[in-house]
């Protein structure tokens, strides 16, 4: 006896390759039913049957060949059983499983028809008869994915639902995260209607302060674009930037830095929106320079009631209310 079981023959490393998929230990611990059956090697030789009869019905319908050949091709195609397994040995050596299986389906015409013989895989080639078998194979998978998607998306939004309010630790390379800041609003032109093709784009320091650059290898925090929407909205997702050293030591609140580009505009406004309560931006340099407190709050950013992850700033690009911009 051998390692293989049953009389002594020579083991072939590839012996797994020809499991069925339903009697693999793998197949048999993952594979859906539907899968299994659909894919299994009967069900493949019986897929390139059927391209076989749909194609000889076809042609007959449209006078490529005689009709009576192409009814006697289509019942054999029904009625015939060939091996899996003989048509994989000589699909070795022909190099496609096309061929024998061809091969074999004009021999068995032949015995009913001889003229109808010579129409069997007519004007067809070998990659027609395997991609469409693999098509068919496949065609009953879908409806039992689709069934279990469904099923998996139902479940995860009612996961969803259920824990949306549940603050949940962001993760990084599998370190904890910083918290995401959502900063949102609407832009207004000097008449108080929405500008929908407003551009913004943001700059500011990670959440301890610092600015990476590339020349260290770190990635830059907080550098974005996004444009508003129809009704003037735009909604930036970052984190919260912290206070930083500025140039000649003086300490910065956190605050991030803002473009607007906008039509109308020959170049692009300058400003910066504090994400901290006015009392405790009034040393920041800006704030400084400013020292109107109202002019003030149309930098300042306020944190929604209801989360205070999310804050809001509508920006007015002229008239009352007007955003301070700075000029460089």
């Amino acid at each position: 006896m051998s390692g293989c079981g049953g009389p002594a023959k020579r083991c072939s490393s590839n012996s797994s390759a020809r499991v069925p998929i339903a009697l693999n230990i793998v197949g048999r611990s993952f594979a859906r039913d539907a899968f299994t059956r659909a894919l299994s090697a009967d069900a493949f030789v019986r897929a390139m049957l059927d391209f076989e009869r749909a194609l000889a019905l076809a042609e007959g319908d449209i006078g490529v060949v005689p009709q009576d050949a192409a009814r006697v091709i289509a019942k054999i195609c029904t009625d015939l059983t060939l091996s899996a397994e003989a048509l994989a040995v000589e699909g070795k050596r022909s190099g496609s499983l096309a061929v024998p299986l061809v091969k074999a389906l004009t021999e068995h015409v032949a015995r009913a028809d001889a003229r109808a013989s010579a129409f069997v895989h007519y004007g067809s080639t070998s990659q027609d008869v395997l991609d469409t078998a693999l098509v068919l194979c496949l065609k009953p998978c879908l409806a039992d994915a689709d069934a279990v998607l469904a099923a998996a998306v139902a479940s995860l939004a009612g996961h969803a639902r259920r824990h949306a309010g549940v603050v949940m630790l962001g993760r990084t390379l599998m370190q904890p995260a910083a918290p995401i800041t959502a900063l949102t609003g609407c832009v207004f032109d000097g008449n108080g209607a929405p500008i929908y093709d407003a551009l913004f784009e943001t700059w500011q320091a990670d959440p301890t302060g610092r600015f990476p650059s590339g020349h260290d290898g770190a990635r830059p925090y907080g550098y974005g674009r996004v444009s508003t929407d129809t009704d003037g909205r735009y909604a930036i997702e970052t984190v919260k930037p912290g206070s930083f050293t500025g140039p000649g030591g003086a300490t910065y609140s956190p605050q991030i830095s803002v473009a607007i580009f906008a039509r109308g505009l020959l170049k692009a406004l300058h400003t910066r929106v504090f994400l901290a309560p006015i009392d405790l931006i009034k040393d920041d340099p800006l704030a400084r320079a400013i020292g109107d407190l109202e002019r003030l709050r149309t930098l300042v950013a306020t944190p929604d009631p209801d989360d205070p992850k999310i804050y809001r700033w509508d920006v007015r690009l002229r008239g009352a209310g007007e955003a301070v911009f700075i000029e460089f």
